[in-house]
């Protein structure tokens, strides 16, 4: 059957949750170290094993947490005893509750998703939606609990209820389907009745042939049977939906209001030649981008002059050029592939088939090669009039690709299934609106949607960015996803895992992160009879890196996706779009991104950095784990970011060690931090004892000529340096 609604209740048992008694506990150690009962004490178990965890490895003869000399050689085993096997029992059993929890209300959220979708007619989903919307920021809410009970196991935490609105939204797919069942019992009469139907109209052409012509067709008295009864016929049977047919009989009759010559609307009777219908595609799609307009449109049944309906008898799902469907035929002659559509409405006074045309946004729409525009009334090639060519580039350089539209002619009903709305109140960290309206209006403040005049909606590209549910609904941004390859080894030869997320940058950022550091390469010890791991690369640098990676893209490059390339002992990110300053400023320059608004939005959610390009929060990362800086190159059409690992000093290359020492510099400059041999010794993470090597490095950056003495006269030991442009 084509409808289906589905309970939630399907998933109950899949999944063990008996983790979740753990969230009200106090999960502390039972150790009875002296240092174990110290720690108890004070009550900072959770600030002792981050300690451990982060800062244990680079101790280096000084205490991670108070910075002192330490003075008991046995001061790791001691640390380690304080965290006996119940308390890592018990942060085992978290950490799987966790992950047992996220699956299953992902279950649950992916089956009331496509409840959504449903295209049956008699049901209304209004309720439904902004019931699912709330439910789903609740998760969200308790998804973050469950997270800062993983990072302080100590606290005490409690979830908020869901149970309560995944019970009220199965009553109402209960519901449904009940009409459902009772559609598909009058639809599976068809049959039995239409067998009737032709055994009455049969005896009823044997007594009275002559009026027999006067007796309507089975299918069109059952349609008419079905509309009065409130029965929905089977999905591939439908023209369209209700509020389809009442949107575009609306259309039909603004745009009948219009003036007789209209650069971005063109009215036709009969004449569909696939020529001429390719020519006018490409006429009213440039003409439509030079009046602003998102969408122009070519009509069939609609008087030129009069304006008046007079009926078509073209069939554009019938219609062909040679074997080939029509529809098709024009899509492979047009450059670039605009997303057009024929809509065949039925009125009183004939049919008319609506043509929708985007309009060009990142260059003029050409047919077979040739770009058109409306000049009065008629369709001329684009290059003989250059001052309109001029003007048509220019509408694309000055208009932001965020504020065009990737989704026109929705409601408000179809915004909040498309997008995550949400999200954006648990980012804004706002309770989510009581009703639908009030959502509609923050998204339209924000500029995630725009209002038409005809009182429907279009999506903008920032709106469909940041948080489509899935981004493959918009088909000029389905390039515009996150790829993550996982390679082993140091080359692109041997790809183990091939990973692309679909989901709104803002919405499914922390996803991103979260599986990039689970690809990260591990180093693994094992000391004193336990294995450690140690991840390679700092989070907050990779979260910095995924930013820019967003931001700075250039939106108007086709066929390219957002690409975090994962070797062994690297992390490639790469964007399209050259980087817009100096590689060797990237550090100092203000805050510039070719997606201005966008990047305003993600800064104003901390999920970007504010200052400027966030380089500065990827040294800062670095430095902590004490691996080189990152390295930025840049070309005509691309901007790559790269991470680096190397277990000791001694492996990095030379450009590695004067690349990092010009660039803290330079971070340290803008920071208002004197830079002497002891901090660059502390960046490469240098002994006092082996400072001959910080001064090798300096000597060698100084020589780049990247960076220079601040006081050239200055003695050895107050030798202070600054980047070359200070």
């Amino acid at each position: 059957m084509t409808f289906e609604c589905r309970k939630s209740d399907e998933y109950i048992g899949q999944y063990d949750l008996s983790g979740g008694s753990l969230l009200e506990e106090e999960i502390v150690s039972t150790s009875d170290t002296q240092f174990a009962r110290l720690m108890k004490r004070f009550g900072n178990t959770d600030w002792v094993k981050e300690g451990q965890k982060k800062y244990l490895k680079k101790v280096d003869g000084v205490c991670p947490f108070c910075h002192k000399e330490l003075d008991h050689q046995h001061f790791e085993e001691e640390l380690k005893e304080c965290f006996d096997e119940e308390y890592q029992e018990s942060i085992k059993n978290l950490a799987t509750y966790k992950a047992e929890y996220d699956g299953w209300m992902d279950a649950v959220l992916d089956v009331l998703d496509k409840n959504s979708s449903t295209n049956f007619p008699r049901s209304d989903l209004s309720l439904y939606s902004e019931k699912l919307e709330r439910l789903r920021t609740i998760i969200q809410n308790n998804q973050k609990i469950i997270q800062q009970k993983v990072d302080k196991p100590a606290e005490k935490v409690e979830l908020q209820d869901t149970d309560t609105l995944v019970a009220e939204l199965d009553d109402i797919v209960s519901e449904i389907n009940k009409l459902i069942i009772a559609n598909n019992e009058a639809y599976d009469k068809k049959k039995e009745t239409k067998a009737n139907c032709d055994k009455l109209r049969d005896l009823y052409r044997e007594l009275h042939p002559e009026d027999y012509r006067d007796v309507p067709p089975f299918e069109d008295s059952y349609e008419r049977y079905c509309k009065e009864n409130g029965i929905n016929l089977k999905s591939e049977e439908m023209i369209m939906t209700e509020h389809d047919k009442k949107y575009y009989r609306s259309l039909i009759d603004e745009l009948k209001k219009l003036p007789k010559e209209t650069e971005w609307a063109e009215f036709k009777v009969n004449n569909f030649a696939p020529n001429e219908i390719g020519e006018y595609l490409s006429t009213l799609s440039n003409s439509g981008a030079l009046h602003e307009k998102e969408t122009a449109y070519l009509l069939y049944g609609v008087h030129d002059e009069t304006h008046e309906i007079v009926g078509t008898k073209f069939k554009p799902k019938e219609a062909k050029v040679g074997n080939e469907e029509l529809e098709n035929w024009l899509l492979t002659q047009l450059t670039p592939r605009i997303d057009f559509k024929f809509v065949e409405v039925y009125t009183e006074k004939g049919p008319v088939v609506v043509v929708e045309i985007p309009v060009a946004k990142i260059q003029p729409t050409a047919f077979k090669g040739v770009e058109y525009i409306r000049v009065g009334s008629y369709s001329k090639k684009l290059k003989d009039f250059p001052e309109k060519e001029r003007k048509l580039w220019r509408m694309f350089e000055i208009r932001p690709f965020e504020t065009m539209s990737a989704k026109e002619n929705v409601d408000s009903e179809t915004i909040t299934r498309m997008l995550d709305t949400g999200a954006f109140y648990t980012l804004m960290s706002l309770p989510v609106p009581s009703t639908r309206d009030e959502i509609i209006h923050d998204f339209s403040e924000y500029g995630f949607i725009k209002r038409m005049d005809n009182g429907n909606y279009s999506i903008t590209n920032m709106g469909a960015l940041l948080f489509a549910k899935d981004i493959r609904d918009f088909i000029y941004l389905e390039n515009k996803r996150i790829r993550v390859i996982r390679y082993k080894g140091s080359g692109r030869t041997n790809a183990i895992r091939d990973q692309f997320f679909y989901k709104g940058y803002a919405v499914g950022f922390d996803d991103i992160v979260n599986y990039i550091m689970s690809m990260l390469p591990q180093e693994e010890t094992i000391e004193t009879a336990r294995r450690e791991e140690f991840i390679m690369f700092p989070e907050k640098a990779v979260r910095e890196m995924l930013g820019n990676l967003m931001i700075h893209q250039d939106m108007t490059a086709r066929g390219q996706s957002l690409m975090v390339e994962i070797f062994d002992e690297r992390i490639e990110a790469t964007n399209p779009g050259s980087l817009l300053v100096d590689v060797d400023r990237i550090i100092d320059t203000a805050p510039h991104a070719r997606n201005e608004k966008m990047a305003d939005f993600l800064r104003l959610v901390h999920i970007c950095e504010v200052r400027g390009s966030g380089f500065d929060r990827m040294e800062e990362g670095m430095c902590d784990w004490k691996i080189p800086a990152p390295k930025v190159e840049t070309g005509e059409d691309f901007c790559r970011t790269m991470f680096f690992w190397h277990e000791s000093l001694s492996k990095w290359s030379k450009e590695d060690k004067t690349r990092t020492c010009y660039l803290y510099v330079c971070y340290c400059y803008v920071n208002g931090i004197e830079v002497s041999n002891a901090v660059l010794r502390d960046r490469f993470g240098i002994t006092e004892v082996n400072k001959a090597m910080a001064s090798r490095i300096i000597k060698d950056t100084v020589e780049t000529g990247k960076i220079k003495l601040k006081d050239p006269n200055a003695a050895v030991k107050m030798r202070r340096y600054v980047p070359y442009w200070a």
